[in-house]
């Protein structure tokens, strides 16, 4: 009897466990954007005239490292990302511009919940196809939708090691304004994100589980040349989450925080440019974060 009772404790605690560890994998790309995100608006938000359907090809390759690490005293949390990106911009028409990006990342993660500790290496495959429309020269409408695929083994506390997949869907629609003033380039964008993830484990413990989040972000971004052919970066983008659920009602993100950046992008020839991107969490109460990305760009 007593054997009985002590796995049946073992396996209620590891199916809490999982279920905060699964929400921690909730990979936003609102939150983590890719590298070249916010660098390319200032070059396809112009309008111009052509009468040919597509145009202005630009494909774009980029890094980012992250690292990530819980403020929350009960729910310790540190977790490596590496994201690498490779994707097509085009312009169609005189006012439209669309693109499509691959996004591959690997993380490593170490959480202690409920008194176990688990680690785990998760893989991400993610597709992301974007558009939109200048209603006026200087203001853009447009959207996206994302589906990333998860796989992850994870080992929680004395259990064996166990497999996981899962999938996030997500859906956004922005609105952007530039702003040229003599040698600046000014933009504002606001967006909102719509996520969607499940996940399951292959020993079955817990179920499916399913989360999600809406989501809010206002980016102030400026580039401005510093001397040749180089130009200096920065952006402020705060974040508001809407509404959130959690997997595990312990486990969660902060309802508002500022992300500054600031980089460089180097133009090596009048067709492609190589970026340096830097940022940070600001006022966040969940979690630090840093990241380092470098991309680069090349218009055909």
């Amino acid at each position: 009897m007593r054997i009985v009772i002590v796995r049946t404790a073992l396996a209620l605690a590891l199916m809490l466990f999982a279920s905060g560890t699964a929400w921690s994998q909730l990979l936003k790309p609102s939150i983590y954007p890719p590298p070249k995100d916010g660098l390319i608006l200032f070059d396809m938000l112009r309008p111009v005239e052509t009468t040919d359907l597509l145009h202005g090809w630009r494909a774009n390759l980029g890094y980012q490292y992250g690292s990530l690490e819980s403020k929350i005293a009960n729910q310790p949390e540190r977790r490596d990302l590496n994201t690498e990106t490779a994707g097509m911009n085009v312009r169609v028409g005189r006012r439209g511009f669309a693109s499509v990006d691959l996004t591959l990342s690997d993380q490593t993660l170490n959480i202690r919940t409920n008194n176990m500790t688990t680690t785990a290496d998760v893989n991400e495959t993610g597709l992301r196809a974007s558009g939109g429309y200048m209603l006026l020269p200087t203001l853009a409408v447009g959207g996206s939708v994302a589906r990333n695929k998860l796989d992850g083994t994870y080992r929680f506390g004395p259990a064996p090691t166990d497999q996981s997949s899962g999938a996030l869907m997500s859906y956004s629609a922005f609105t952007a304004l530039l702003l040229p003033i003599d040698d600046w380039k000014i933009s504002l964008t606001g967006a909102y994100t719509h996520d969607e993830v499940t996940q399951s484990f292959a020993d079955g413990t817990p179920g499916q589980q399913k989360a999600w989040s809406r989501t809010g972000t206002v980016v102030l971004a400026a580039l401005h040349p510093i001397v040749g052919r180089l130009d200096g970066v920065a952006s402020l983008a705060w974040t508001h989450i809407l509404e959130q659920r959690t997997f595990l009602a312990g486990r969660r993100l902060d309802d508002d925080w500022l992300r500054p950046a600031v980089g460089l992008v180097y133009r090596l020839t009048d067709q492609a440019s190589l970026s340096l991107v830097a940022s940070r969490f600001l006022m966040n109460d969940a979690y630090d974060y840093q990241s380092v990305a470098l991309g680069l760009s090349y218009k055909f």
